[in-house]
C-alpha cells in the first residue's frame, strides 16, 4: 500500500510542471472558439450542464470569450462567406475602472493602443459602437467611448457610432427600433467590404445581443426563439430589462412581436 501511495504521489508531482506550462500557454493564447450558431441548441439538452451546474435560467455569460484580450468576444458566423463579423463587450472599458482614472492617463492610453493593435491583428478594420458617447456617469461624455475612439483612430481602425441606451427600448416605437437596427446592419454590411467588423456595446450583453439576434433572424433565417436563446447564452439580462416580471426583456419582446407576426403571415400566405 505504501509503495502504491508513493508511486502515485511521485507521478502527481512530476505532472505539475506540465500543467503549469499548459496554463501559461493557454493564458497567452486566445480561447478556443465556440461555434455560437450551435450553442443554444446544445445548451438546451446537454448533459454536461448538469455536471457543471450551469444554470441557464439566470442571466449571465454562459459561453467563454473566444479571445483572451477582448471580453465577451464571439464570431457571428453568419451564413455567408463574404462577411467577417464579430461581437464583444467594450474592448477598453475595463481600463477606466480605477478611481480618478481618465482617458488622458498615459498608461491607460498605452494599454488601449495595445488592445487596438491586437484587434487590428484579428483582421478587424471597423468598429461599430452601440454605446452612447454622452452617457457618462454624471450625464457628460462617456470616457470609454472617448478612449476607444482615439485608440481606434490611431490604429487605423474606422470607428462608427450608432448610440443607443437600453432603457430607451422600453418606450420606443417599434418602427424606431427597426430603423436603428437597419442602420447598424447597413453599416456592418458596407464596412465588411474592407475587412472584418466588430460591433459592441458596454458589456456585449443587451444592445449587442439585440443586434446579434437581428442578424441571426434576418440573415441566417433562425427562428426567433433560437436567436433569443443565443442572446441569453451570451449574457443578455432579460430580467433587468423586463416589463412582465422577468419573463422577457424589452429587446426580446420587440423580436417576438415583429418576427413572430411576420412568420405567421408567411405561413398563412403559404396555406399552412
Amino acid at each position: 500500500m505504501n509503495k502504491l501511495f508513493l508511486t502515485l504521489a511521485v507521478a502527481a508531482l512530476c505532472g505539475m510542471p506540465v500543467f503549469a506550462q499548459d496554463a501559461a500557454t493557454a493564458a497567452a493564447q486566445p480561447a478556443v472558439a465556440v461555434a455560437p450558431q450551435d450553442a443554444p441548441a446544445k445548451h438546451a439538452a446537454s448533459k454536461d450542464d448538469d455536471k457543471n451546474h450551469t444554470d441557464y435560467s439566470k442571466p449571465g455569460e454562459k459561453i467563454q470569450s473566444e479571445d483572451a484580450i477582448v471580453p465577451n468576444f464571439h464570431t457571428v458566423d453568419l451564413d455567408t462567406d463574404t462577411l467577417k463579423v464579430y461581437r464583444s463587450a467594450s474592448p477598453v472599458r475595463r481600463l477606466l475602472k480605477g478611481k480618478d482614472v481618465t482617458p488622458d492617463d498615459v498608461e491607460v492610453r498605452l494599454e488601449a493602443s495595445k488592445i487596438m493593435q491586437h484587434i487590428k491583428s484579428l483582421g478587424i478594420n471597423t468598429i461599430v459602437s452601440l454605446e452612447d458617447p454622452q452617457d457618462g456617469d454624471k450625464g457628460g461624455k462617456n470616457p470609454s467611448v472617448e478612449l476607444e475612439m482615439s485608440a481606434a483612430t490611431a490604429a487605423m481602425i474606422a470607428f462608427h457610432s450608432h448610440p443607443m441606451r437600453n432603457a430607451e427600448f422600453k418606450d420606443m416605437d417599434p418602427k424606431d427600433i427597426q430603423a436603428w437596427l437597419d442602420g447598424v446592419v447597413k453599416d456592418i454590411y458596407a464596412s465588411a467590404r474592407s475587412g472584418g467588423v466588430l460591433f459592441h456595446c458596454a458589456a456585449g450583453h443587451d444592445r449587442t445581443g439585440l443586434v446579434g439576434a437581428y442578424l441571426r433572424i434576418t440573415v441566417d433565417k433562425w427562428p426567433v426563439d433560437r436567436a433569443i436563446a443565443e442572446m441569453r447564452a451570451m449574457g443578455h439580462n432579460w430580467v433587468k430589462y423586463s416589463s412582465n416580471g422577468g419573463k422577457s426583456s424589452w429587446h426580446e419582446d420587440f423580436l417576438k412581436n415583429e418576427f413572430a407576426v411576420a412568420a405567421s403571415t408567411e405561413a398563412v400566405a403559404a396555406g399552412k
